[in-house]
């Protein structure tokens, strides 16, 4: 069982306004957890002033 075809852009929007946020936040959190070790050591890429 899978997808034969093309599946069109407006069908995968209608599936994600229909998932709970949740499971969108969740996911985020563990890529932001994946992310942190690997950039520990990078620069931030902006400069904050003492105001």
């Amino acid at each position: 069982m899978g997808i034969r075809g093309k599946v069109s852009r407006s069908t995968l929007a209608d599936a994600n306004e229909s998932r709970d946020w949740r499971i969108y936040a969740d996911f985020a959190q563990i890529l932001i957890a994946m992310a942190r070790p690997l950039y520990v050591n990078e620069d931030f890429g902006v400069e904050l002033d003492k105001t």
